[in-house]
């Protein structure tokens, strides 16, 4: 879905993950004493993209204010290290020297002395233009070489990106929401980085209690059904080809296999040994082989997979298979999370997991929780807004998560039939009763386009829209009615 972490290929969960600061932590410390803090995303033109300096389609950031006088800038990003991403921020003043670099998360097993403060401390007052090479600019640290420089020179590049984007603050603006709460209702909210992206739970009270179990709660799911997790359930599973499922992975592979039939395969769970090939691509920044491709599209086929519910227990029928519920899991993890809030009283809120939504009883006084669904082209226009309640959003997009090997753009959204990234397509968007429903059929709408896709969704009862390439948005007729009306 969109806003997931930029680095991770497809739909994953990341393996081992060190989480020092959640984003709303890092963002809280970037300036104490700052009495605004505004949102900015900054697009960049094809033409610019194409230059030397290998520009993102767009960049978002921040900037700091007291009493209307500027303070600085900061942003967030991910950076490859060895073969995981870290999560750092990047804090500057008004000058855009730099103040402070911080590390949120760490993923990789070697290297995290890159968090010490004396390290990071070398990237004070640098700015844009200054030479930063880690051995002579920056100091290297033996055992983390690649971290060193891979930070060193992300760093470099975003301090850049902040140059260029300041410079158009004139015409900056704030970026386009999307599927998320509106700024009014944001009073009492809790984040923290889980699944890869940013879990962030808005109630109507404070209550840091319900909070705290709804992240641990997400946290023991991810232990499960993480596939970079070597001993989680879904890892021991992939690595044998049979075994055990416990209650939870019985129930999101059973649905997993459920919407690929349904969706004649465009969502298909074993699809793990092709995610695994594009993670390799975008990490080496090699297009597979056609030997390589052909070898992971014969694992595949969610016929193959045996669920055998009354002995709890799947086997893998296919030689390599491996099944990937990234498509899935988060949607899943927002109804147990929203389910949690509702033992513990809270019935009024709105969980936002990387841009996916799901919204429980509406705020009092008003029909829904205010969203918008923002329009992957750029610009401020929303594609939509309603007020959701008792629903779940989900929008799948490559805007943000894909990447460019050469000058050619890959989407993070593969076609299980194909075997291939997909192509020509902006978004698709599902608004669902369910989390995991919404999650895996958005993801199969982007695969299937509007054609094929509307008529299997209408068919399924969901409301639904896809976005074309060439500008189109098609919806289901049970989605005009929900917007002519305002609300699901």
């Amino acid at each position: 879905m969109l806003r997931a972490l930029a680095l991770l290929v497809a739909l994953a969960l990341p393996a081992r993950a060190e989480v020092y600061l959640t984003r709303e932590q890092a963002l809280a410390l970037a300036f104490p004493g700052a009495t605004a803090r505004i949102e900015r995303q900054t697009s960049f033109s094809e033409a610019e993209r194409s230059a030397p300096g290998e520009l993102p389609a767009s960049f978002s950031w921040w900037r700091f204010e007291k009493d209307g006088a500027l303070l600085g800038y900061a942003c967030i990003d991910d950076v490859l290290g060895k073969s995981q991403p870290i999560t750092f921020l990047l804090v500057t003043d008004t000058e855009l020297r730099i103040r402070s670099v911080e590390i949120l998360a760490y993923r990789e097993t070697h290297g995290s002395e890159i968090r010490r403060a004396d390290w990071r401390a070398q990237f004070a007052g640098k700015q844009p233009g200054d030479p930063l090479r880690v051995g002579r600019d920056v100091k290297n640290i033996a055992g983390a070489t690649i971290s060193c420089r891979n930070l060193t020179n992300a760093v470099r590049g975003h301090l850049e990106l902040l140059k260029r984007a300041v410079a158009r603050e004139p015409l900056a603006h704030a970026a386009p929401v999307e599927a998320a709460a509106h700024p009014a209702l944001d009073s009492h909210k809790r984040c923290q980085l889980l699944m890869g992206t940013l879990l962030c739970v808005t109630l109507d009270a404070p209550n840091d209690a319900a909070c705290e179990a709804v992240f641990a709660e997400v946290r023991r799911l991810e232990g499960l059904l993480s596939d970079w997790q070597p001993q989680s359930q879904l890892g021991l599973l992939n690595r044998a080809g049979t075994g055990e499922t416990g209650p939870e992975l019985e129930e999101v592979l059973g649905l997993g296999l459920e919407i690929a039939r349904d969706t004649q395969g465009a969502f298909d769970p074993s699809v793990g040994a092709l995610v695994q090939l594009w993670r390799k691509a975008r990490a080496s920044g090699v297009l597979p082989a056609a030997a390589e491709l052909e070898s992971a599209r014969a694992t595949l086929g969610w016929q193959a997979v045996e669920l055998d519910r009354g002995a709890h227990r799947a086997r893998l029928l296919h030689a390599g298979a491996a099944l990937d519920l990234g498509g899935i899991g988060k949607g899943y993890a927002l109804e147990r999370a929203a389910a949690i809030l509702r033992e513990r009283g809270c019935k009024r809120a709105l969980l936002d997991f990387g841009g996916q939504l799901l919204a429980l009883d509406a705020p009092e006084g008003r029909a829904g929780w205010p969203v918008a669904v923002r329009d992957p082209r750029g610009g401020e226009k929303a594609l939509f807004e309603l007020e959701l309640c008792e629903a779940s959003l989900s929008t799948s997009a490559d805007d943000e998560l894909g990447f460019e090997l050469g000058r050619k753009r890959i989407s993070h959204i593969l076609d299980p039939r194909s075997g291939s990234p997909v192509e020509g397509r902006l978004c698709a968007i599902v608004l669902a009763p369910q989390g995991a429903r919404a999650d895996a059929w958005s993801t199969a709408l982007y695969v299937l386009g509007a054609e094929q896709g509307l008529p299997l969704a209408e068919k399924a009862g969901l409301a639904a829209a896809v976005l074309e390439g060439d500008g189109t948005l098609h919806q289901t007729p049970l989605l005009r009615a929900v917007l002519a009306k305002g609300k699901p």
